[in-house]
């Protein structure tokens, strides 16, 4: 299916080009985060977000506190909306299918990238900071049920973009030279410049 969020509302059209639905809702800068079940509608530094799956709205939010960055839906459900707060720069929270929030993950870095697992047990943050002008990356990946940190691994002059996250706990994460593959054992196993 293909979908269109623009200033007006939120629109999904089947292959053929048939609307299947359409929401009339105002984003200023409409990003889109889709699983094969879900998609998320958010406003790009605002504080408004609405969730749909393919028969239409399921869920919205417009009062959080601080701008959201960046959000990531997975196939089960579970939703990840990365933020701020009043102590860290990254705080990112996990919700359940019943949009309650079952996970909070927050750290004084600046965060690029979240993902989760499709089956919503492993959630993985792609984080920067930088010192003395030296960017370093900061990968970490944490067991949801227990809300625990299975690895953190740290990269010197490495910027991420993108973090990508399978079921068996293997991490992908794009910087911007480097693909770097690891393990569940945090260990790395394939590179591509």
């Amino acid at each position: 299916n293909l979908i269109l969020a623009d200033s007006h509302g939120v629109s999904l059209y089947s292959m053929s080009g048939r609307k299947l639905f359409s929401y009339s809702d105002s984003f200023s800068s409409p990003q889109i985060a889709v699983s094969r079940k879900y998609f998320v509608v958010y406003e790009q530094n605002g504080n408004k977000l609405s969730v749909y799956s393919k028969i239409g709205l399921l869920y919205q939010k417009d009062d959080y506190e601080f701008p959201i960055t960046n959000c990531f839906v997975s196939d089960s459900g579970k939703i990840l909306v990365a933020t701020r707060s009043r102590e860290n720069s990254t705080c990112v929270y996990l919700y359940n299918e019943k949009f309650s929030v079952i996970g909070q993950y927050e750290n004084s870095r600046q965060l690029v990238s979240c993902a989760l697992s499709n089956d919503g047990r492993y959630v993985a943050l792609a984080t920067v900071e930088a010192e003395n002008g030296v960017f370093r990356s900061v990968t970490t990946l944490y067991e949801t049920s227990k809300a625990e940190q299975i690895f953190r691994i740290e990269k010197n002059n490495a910027f991420p973009l993108r973090i990508l996250l399978t079921d068996d706990k293997r991490v992908v994460l794009c910087c911007t030279d480097t693909l770097y593959f690891y393990n569940e054992n945090a260990e790395l196993y394939a590179t591509y410049d």
